[in-house]
């Protein structure tokens, strides 16, 4: 599963342009397809293997995706 998680986070590394934690969801107009279901795809590898590094942080930022998703961005 360390293997899915690295991929994740590389392929969303390269869709944010930068780390994860460092994208601010208040200057970016659009939240790719893409990117959300990568998210969440890395989300559930780190839940299904019990990876509870950053949980809290991977929290506010799922929040932050969908926030900015209803909001039509």
């Amino acid at each position: 599963m360390r293997e899915a998680i690295q991929h994740y986070e590389g392929a969303l590394m390269r869709e944010a342009g930068g780390a994860l934690d460092q994208v601010n969801f208040a200057q970016v107009d659009s939240i790719s397809k893409i990117y959300s279901e990568t998210f969440m795809k890395l989300y559930n590898t780190k839940m299904a293997s019990c990876d509870w590094n950053h949980h809290q942080e991977f929290i506010e930022h799922l929040k932050q995706i969908l926030m900015k998703q209803v909001s039509g961005g």
